[in-house]
């Protein structure tokens, strides 16, 4: 057998790259707390997928987009009733 040495050069700090080389608009720094959520690979539950598609109520948005455009009707309304009531009683005296 041989004698075989190898060169050990001490350690040097890593050098800036000459090239960016990540991909545009990484993060510089991320947070530890977000790497193993970040590295696991999750399969997307397909149970609640099916349960909101299977609903027979698919208007129940449509109803609660209705309720909030009422309540705002009923809202401007008094508030444009107020102020008209308020300046005609101002404006007469």
């Amino acid at each position: 057998m041989e004698d075989v040495t190898i060169a050990v050069q001490p350690f040097e700090a890593a050098k800036p790259a000459l090239v960016e080389r990540r991909r545009p608009g990484r993060l510089s720094r991320i947070s530890p707390a977000l790497l193993p959520l970040l590295r696991t690979a999750h399969e997307p539950n397909l149970d609640v997928l099916e349960a909101q598609f299977d609903n027979p109520d698919q208007l129940r948005p449509a109803r609660g987009l209705g309720f909030a455009l009422f309540v705002s009707a009923l809202m401007w309304g008094s508030l444009i009733g107020v102020l008209w009531f308020a300046f005609s009683i101002f404006h007469s005296v």
